[in-house]
């Protein structure tokens, strides 16, 4: 009796697990064909349609043109480069330059660095013509030559900042007498 009773046991918790299992299984073919298309449905899934006022916001992918002017005492640079909004460029102009020099010896030629590198990461303000600049620059090279030995100071001019500018208007970040820093960013349509 024992026997009958475990048997029939069984019977009504095998019974019982199959409903739940078929449930599943039909609750999951129902997830899946939400998901994936039918055969007779596209292979490319429907991407949601942008509102015209968002498409025309979207400035994230612009591309820039930047022009700099640097200045420390009599060392010049200037020079223009594209950068995407929110890609870092690294522009990087000069090299070494003969110089002559003068000692108790003789003369002879020595060979300075002259440099003038930038480094920007700039990015639109999402809906305005605004552009947010992380901006670090270095200009360096050998001054006039100073003493009766005619000896050139070396001189290095960095300026690390960030800031805000409009399109198409000039910033000038250093403004002093024998230095200056500024730059222009214009969008390339």
């Amino acid at each position: 009796m024992i026997r009958t009773m475990i048997a029939a046991l069984l019977v009504v918790a095998n019974a019982w697990a199959a409903e739940p299992a078929k449930e599943l299984e039909q609750d999951a073919a129902a997830a899946l064909s939400e998901v994936l298309p039918s055969r007779s449905q596209s292979k490319r899934p429907k991407l949601p349609k942008l509102e015209p006022s968002l498409a025309a916001d979207d400035n994230s992918n612009a591309v820039f043109r930047v022009s700099f002017k640097l200045q420390d005492r009599e060392l010049k640079a200037s020079g223009n480069f594209v950068v995407e909004s929110g890609t870092q460029a690294n522009y990087s102009i000069g090299g070494d330059e003969p110089f002559e020099r003068q000692n108790a010896g003789g003369v002879g030629v020595e060979f300075k660095k002259v440099a003038a590198i930038i480094n920007v990461l700039p990015a639109f303000v999402p809906g305005t013509d605004i552009v947010d600049c992380q901006w670090q620059s270095e200009l360096s090279g050998p001054l006039a030559p100073k003493g009766s030995l005619k000896v050139h100071p070396i001189s290095t001019f960095q300026l690390q900042t960030e800031f805000r500018v409009a399109l198409g208007k000039t910033i000038v970040l250093v403004d002093e007498p024998d230095r200056r820093v500024e730059a222009v960013f214009t969008e390339i349509k």
